[in-house]
């Protein structure tokens, strides 16, 4: 696909909102599900942003399935998922910029998440080690996610989480207790650096980049 400058222009505006968003940050709140302070973004601009990325998805038409669960409504305001929309924008922007666009569904998805690596790793280059953490959560959501779906093991949960997904791929016998393992290591670090936990250990992220890769080398989601 060879997006427009029209729908080029449309992501960088969204970007640009989406710095406002970052800017306007609100003080931390303490969640009792998780027992962690996490920080919050203006919910008013989160919202705005979060309807252009819907309109945004309607723009690209079948090209944006597979970024449509990714770009939804988060389930409140806290920094993280925040965090996660805007990286999706930026690796968004890239491939429109780049026409890597594909017709193929498992195309356009490899192709996402090489884009989201791509940011974790430039991130990890520029010492932004937590941000980077947070968007190597995100790919893993998102490849459990596509293994889920193409596995038809998608968990029943309104809002699966990665221990969701972990557990019907376990079950369907995609993944096994070795894998579950390593996925669990993976998901403690990312989950610690979205919900700025105390276990959260900067040193953890260049390893959990590569374990990660490893992992979707290995689990194509085709």
């Amino acid at each position: 696909m060879k997006a427009s400058k029209d729908l080029i222009d449309f992501v960088e505006d969204l970007r640009k909102e989406a710095k406002s968003v970052g800017a306007a940050t609100e003080p931390p709140v303490w969640d009792k599900e998780d027992s962690a302070y996490h920080g919050r973004v203006n919910v008013g601009k989160l919202n705005g942003l979060v309807a252009g990325c819907r309109l945004l998805i309607t723009k690209l038409g079948p090209f944006g399935k597979v970024w449509d669960q990714m770009l939804q409504l988060p389930p409140n305001n806290y920094v993280e998922h925040f965090q996660k929309i805007s990286a999706v924008l930026d690796s968004i922007a890239d491939a429109l910029a780049k026409g890597r666009l594909a017709t193929v569904d498992e195309m356009v998805s490899a192709e996402v998440l090489g884009d989201l690596l791509e940011h974790a790793e430039e991130l990890l280059k520029a010492k932004y080690n937590l941000a980077a953490a947070i968007v190597l959560r995100a790919v893993l959501e998102e490849r459990f996610r596509k293994l889920c779906a193409s596995n038809n093991c998608m968990p029943t949960a309104a809002r699966p989480t990665i221990e969701h997904f972990k557990q019907s791929l376990y079950s369907a016998q995609v993944i096994d207790k070795i894998v579950m393992k390593d996925v669990d290591w993976m998901a403690c670090v990312g989950n610690a650096a979205a919900h700025n936990l105390p276990e959260y250990n900067a040193d953890d992220v260049p390893q959990l980049y590569q374990r990660l890769t490893a992992f979707l080398t290995r689990f194509s989601a085709t």
